[in-house]
């Protein structure tokens, strides 16, 4: 039997919660294609995100902003650094830099107890700045991913990202004049999506040059605006929630595009970004050690492997 008891009410002290039990897993075996050292972990440091972008998972459970302090970030840092020997962490918050000022206390905190320990953020374009990126950079951080979304500035506003494509370009530079690697978040077949935004989406990954690109297609997961709109518009083709995952066929089918051609495209975005020679060549010419290469040549395969299995 299944009983709703309602919407529980947001916890607002998040330090009261014991953070994830990493010594339960074999850290040795995961790993990411930013990644710069091995052991490592993933944790987060907030919950929420103020942002309106209507696809995002976090309209499921709360919108609302709320943070540990940067005294419990750093023991849990120091926890998996000195207890388990990490060297490296992901900080999966929807939006990692919200409270710039929390951000530094965390940054000075780790280089007071001067930590070994190097790490990668999410976050937005317009929740950063020059003097963050740097006190980041002196911390650890070696690579920030940064959500796009899209090269068109009309879906940009209709998707309620609350940024434009300059604001994108400026945090590209300067993220890179801060000598941080980037990443770059896309997403291709919006509502109200053409070929030519799609093309100017992939064209500004092209044009941002990040060290990683990520293209996803739009996908309307239940309890999202975007799930009621394409409910309300007729968009969806399926209720068969195996398939909404974002590297699979498109389970909207909008007025302004067909499914077909949104995954054409998104097949094309990997294969123009990634197998062409400038970036193999880039690719190459920064590798440092054994682990580099091996790390960029596991990716490679995981890229071979996906577009072969999407085309049969």
């Amino acid at each position: 039997e299944i009983i709703n008891n309602g919407f529980r009410k947001e916890l607002e002290d998040l330090d009261a919660l014991e953070y994830p039990a990493h010594d339960l897993l074999d850290l040795n075996i995961y790993s990411l294609p930013y990644a710069k050292r091995k052991p490592l972990t993933a944790t987060m440091t907030s919950r929420g995100c103020p942002g309106k972008c209507i696809y995002c998972c976090s309209w499921l459970i709360s919108k609302k902003f709320r943070t540990r302090s940067p005294e419990h970030v750093l023991d849990e840092i120091k926890f998996v650094s000195e207890e388990l020997n990490v060297k490296e962490i992901k900080f999966w918050d929807d939006t990692f830099t919200c409270d710039r000022k929390r951000v530094s206390e965390i940054c000075n905190l780790i280089r007071k107890e001067d930590i070994d320990i190097s790490w990668v953020c999410n976050t937005r374009v317009d929740a950063i700045d020059r003097s963050l990126l740097k006190s980041m950079k002196d911390a650890g951080c070696h690579t920030i991913c940064l959500g796009v979304e899209s090269g068109d500035n009309q879906i940009l506003n209709f998707i309620g990202k609350g940024i434009n494509v300059d604001q994108i370009k400026h945090a590209f530079i300067i993220a890179k004049k801060a000598k941080l690697k980037t990443a770059g978040f896309f997403m291709l077949g919006h509502p109200y999506e053409t070929a030519h935004s799609i093309k100017k989406t992939i064209d500004l990954a092209k044009e941002l040059n990040p060290n990683y690109a990520s293209f996803n297609i739009v996908t309307p997961y239940p309890g999202t605006p975007l799930f009621k709109m394409a409910i309300e518009n007729g968009w969806l083709t399926t209720l068969d929630w195996e398939k909404y995952e974002s590297t699979q066929y498109p389970v909207m089918s909008l007025n302004t595009i067909s499914r077909d051609e949104v995954f054409s495209l998104f097949m094309q975005a990997y294969r123009d970004y990634y197998l062409n020679y400038n970036y193999i060549f880039k690719r190459i010419s920064q590798w440092r050690n054994l682990s580099d290469i091996k790390s960029d040549f596991r990716s490679f395969l995981g890229l071979i492997k996906m577009i072969n299995e999407k085309v049969t």
